[in-house]
């Protein structure tokens, strides 16, 4: 059986960090899960450049289903994890 990768994000994830982990796992051979608050589509961002700013701004990037719940998750059950970096946001865990 193919081992699995659990990916952690929520709305808010950077969608090419997201989408990059995804494939490259799956190419990797292994079964990336991605888990959030909600099994949903995740409203995912994108950062961007804007002149004359110097830093970064967000936009609002792909849409990205979630494959279970944060409660749904059995660590055990994966090979790894990776953290989505995102915004810390009043979701309810």
């Amino acid at each position: 059986m193919p081992r699995k990768i659990l990916i952690v994000t929520d709305d808010a994830g950077e969608s090419l960090e997201i989408l990059y982990a995804k494939h490259r796992f799956a190419e990797a051979g292994f079964v990336p899960v991605i888990a959030a608050t909600q099994k949903k589509r995740l409203n995912a961002v994108i950062h961007d450049f804007y002149p004359g700013w110097n830093t970064y701004i967000e936009k609002p990037g792909y849409l990205i289903a979630s494959d279970v719940t944060f409660k749904q998750v059995n660590v055990a059950d994966y090979a790894a994890v990776l953290l989505i970096g995102g915004q810390i946001g009043r979701a309810h865990v």
